[in-house]
């Protein structure tokens, strides 16, 4: 298992913390999944990106806290 770190301002959409998650960050814990992102997509319409995301994210990392 891999140690994942997630800091102040993470993409929240990215990111699905599991577990006992502190109210504020950092959080530290175990990845359970790294998520999917889009990397190449021929669709006629995209929604839900935005300039810091310019691809969805079909499911987000998995890390579960405490």
């Amino acid at each position: 298992m891999t140690t994942e770190s997630v800091r102040a301002g993470y993409d929240a959409a990215a990111h699905r913390l599991l577990g006992s998650v502190p109210a504020q960050p950092p959080y530290t814990g175990t990845l359970l999944h790294p998520g999917w992102k889009v990397v190449s997509l021929k669709l006629p319409r995209v929604t839900g990106t935005t300039a810091e995301r310019p691809w969805p994210v079909l499911a987000p990392a998995e890390v579960q806290v405490g």
